[in-house]
């Protein structure tokens, strides 16, 4: 009645070479399941602030593919405004491969099922400031609670919006010293080596492989390019705190393991499906394994909902002051985390997704949404 929505989830665009079919189709899936979790803990917060509307929403993610140098780019975006109009699916606004100016694009062509553009029907605030609250929030939770008055390392992972506003804050903050930051985009890394020239500044060549004029660059400026985030966490001597903002899966077994011998304590960071998936597709092994070795992994999608529930606060009537609520209710949420699941045994990601699952399955019980069960929840 309120003409909203069905579900929500964001929107990604990939060259066919760099993408397969099949690998998208699991990006859809694993990120539509991470969206309704998301969307389950931002409910939760809502209803801890008494907030009267909850969103309702479950999750979905959509992928274009597209030609080489960017061909049927355009086209695709049409087939897609398309696609959105006939399913009824809210987006949040741009993603890796759909930029601000794609975005508008497509809520030209679906203004009801698209926010985070000026042509949307629902704007809401922008989701990144928002975002890197909540995850500040949570940082300082976990400094609170596992670390005291001691100093907590961090190694950065991004430093492009949401990653270089938790950039600017750590560096202020005496608690908090960086111990390195890592982006995937060299020209980051140059500017970055301009501004701060004795921070530890590392390529991830394993996500893009350097030009020749950017490798040149990059040893010109003494940032080195190294194969993977294993390789680069042992290099980082002294993290204690890994912030993963951006990536898909960042942390697999590989990064685990060096996670647990290199003594990191605690991961926490703006991105979603932070955890690598096993054969069945599932990020638990890795949650299971961090446990095991002392290494506390935030749930993301309760670090990372702020941004979630700014681009629909407008649609749900969200204040500005009572958003600020629930970016600090971040922190509780991590306080809980650490107190009745990582110091009893269980892994935070675990524990959340359990607490998400069955709140979703409780709307279904209700009739209130209409999607698929999760059937470890009951």
């Amino acid at each position: 009645e309120r003409d909203l929505w069905y579900s929500s989830g964001g929107s990604m665009a990939f060259p066919q070479e760099r993408l397969s079919f099949a690998d998208a189709l699991t990006r859809v899936v694993d990120k539509g399941v991470a969206m309704t979790l998301k969307w389950r803990s931002v409910d939760d917060a809502l209803q801890r602030v008494r907030h009267k509307t909850l969103t309702g929403l479950g999750g979905s993610k959509g992928i274009l593919l597209h030609g080489k140098n960017g061909q049927g780019f355009a086209k695709g975006l049409e087939v897609y405004g398309e696609v959105l109009t006939v399913l009824g699916i809210t987006l949040t606004g741009s993603d890796e491969g759909i930029g601000p100016e794609s975005a508008d694009v497509l809520a030209k062509f679906a203004p009801h099922n698209i926010v985070g553009s000026s042509y949307a029907h629902y704007r809401g605030y922008g989701p990144i400031p928002h975002t890197k609250d909540g995850v500040q929030h949570a940082l300082s939770a976990v400094h609170r609670k596992l670390f005291g008055e001691k100093e907590m390392p961090v190694l950065l992972l991004g430093c492009g919006g949401i990653g270089s506003l938790l950039h600017a804050h750590l560096a202020k903050n005496r608690f908090t010293p960086l111990s390195g930051v890592i982006d995937i985009n060299p020209s980051s890394l140059v500017s970055l080596r301009e501004k701060h020239p004795g921070l530890n500044l590392f390529q991830d060549r394993s996500v893009r492989v350097p030009s020749t004029a950017e490798g040149l660059s990059l040893r010109w400026n003494k940032i080195p390019s190294v194969p993977g985030l294993a390789k680069i966490i042992e290099k980082a001597k002294g993290t204690l705190l890994l912030s993963p903002n951006g990536g898909p899966h960042p942390v697999d077994f590989d990064a685990a393991s060096a996670l647990i011998a290199s003594g990191v304590r605690a991961v926490v960071g703006s991105a979603n499906n932070q955890a690598g998936a096993d054969v069945t597709g599932s990020p638990d092994p890795i949650a299971w394994i961090l446990q095991a070795g002392g290494v506390c992994m935030a749930a993301d999608f309760v670090v990372n909902r702020s941004g979630a529930a700014a681009v629909i606060s407008n649609g749900i009537v969200l204040g500005f002051a009572q958003l600020q609520q629930t970016e600090k209710l971040v922190g509780d949420a991590v306080e809980e985390e650490i107190e009745f699941a990582f110091k009893r045994g269980l892994p935070p990601f675990v524990y959340e997704r359990q607490r998400a699952e069955r709140a979703w399955n409780q709307r279904l019980d209700a009739g209130e949404a209409k999607a698929g069960r999760f059937r470890s929840a009951g």
